[in-house]
């Protein structure tokens, strides 16, 4: 069992929502990391005998026994995000253009659940079904043209497959679990200045050579387990079992409240447990996010 420490990543659109939840009221933090393997940037394991080490570490030397040996870094990134404005529209590429543009192994899809949905009650998508419609808008139009408003509510799953215009808006806060790939691409973000004093850069050419205008970000309520290409995930209350138990292959459970404590190391909103198969924790009372690996998807072929 490894209890992650949680990384602040304060950015502009940053709210305030997240800081009383881990001692640091006051504090703009637009993503906190519950679980992260990325280069320059990994969860720090606080309990048991690797105290101190690195995720990053510890997957690496074990990420064959995991069935995982293909993946340089652990396949999936989970986060809290608390949004004080809105986030910049944006597209992630899917793995044809993710290899052609970054020469990445792979695209990115990722999956939100709404804790707090937006005073509005809304997310942005993508409103003409064109590329040559969205170019026609960023050349010659405002790209507030290219907001289409949907209804999102409190405990609603939202699945952005790549090529998706998106953003979220104002007021949410949601768990956030992405596959493990770094690019976005902003067409759009709100006459923002950066930290710099500057706007923020912009990507619309790559963009528009990822977005599939065909596609929408539409929320729903959450099915008791969801299952994508990288990840499946589904909810526990810990009023409902009397322990987490890994049965089969590797678990991540976030704390989606707190505090509590595990090992003897406090745990709060945004903290990841990580199970191998076997492995158990006392499960107190409280919300957990499970987010598991697809087993036909990423483990390696024997």
């Amino acid at each position: 069992m490894l209890i992650l420490e949680t990384i602040i990543h304060d950015v502009v659109w940053g709210g305030e929502k997240i800081g009383p939840h881990i001692g640091v009221p006051g504090a703009r933090i637009g993503h906190l990391y519950s679980l992260v393997d990325q280069k320059g940037v990994s969860s720090t394991i606080l309990n048991g005998a690797l105290k101190g080490t690195s995720f990053s570490n510890w997957f690496s030397a074990s990420k064959k026994k995991l069935g995982l040996a293909r993946f340089s870094e652990f396949p999936f990134v989970v986060a809290i995000v608390d949004a004080r404005e809105n986030l910049s529209l944006q597209v992630h590429p899917d793995d044809e253009q993710a290899r052609a543009l970054e020469g990445a192994d792979f695209g990115k899809n990722e999956s939100f659940y709404f804790l707090e949905s937006p005073p509005l009650g809304t997310i942005a998508s993508c409103p003409v079904d064109t590329i040559e419609a969205v170019r026609d808008i960023l050349e010659h139009g405002s790209a507030q043209d290219l907001v289409e408003y949907s209804p999102v509510n409190k405990g609603d799953y939202l699945y952005i497959q790549a090529g998706t215009l998106h953003a979220l808006c104002a007021g949410s806060l949601a768990y956030e679990i992405e596959e493990n790939v770094p690019y976005t691409y902003r067409v759009y973000d709100w006459g923002r200045l950066g930290d710099d004093g500057l706007p923020r850069p912009l990507q619309k050419e790559k963009a528009l050579q990822c977005i599939q205008p065909q596609l929408r970000a539409l929320a729903r309520p959450m099915k008791a387990m969801e299952t994508e290409r990288l990840y499946a995930m589904r909810l526990v209350e810990g009023g409902q079992v009397a322990a987490a138990q890994a049965v089969e292959h590797l678990e991540c459970w976030t704390a989606l409240d707190g505090p509590h404590e595990i090992d003897g190391v406090p745990v709060c909103l945004g903290t990841t447990v990580v199970l191998e198969a076997g492995e158990r924790m006392p499960l107190q009372s409280g919300t957990w996010m499970v987010a598991t690996l697809n087993k036909e998807i990423c483990h390696d072929q024997n």
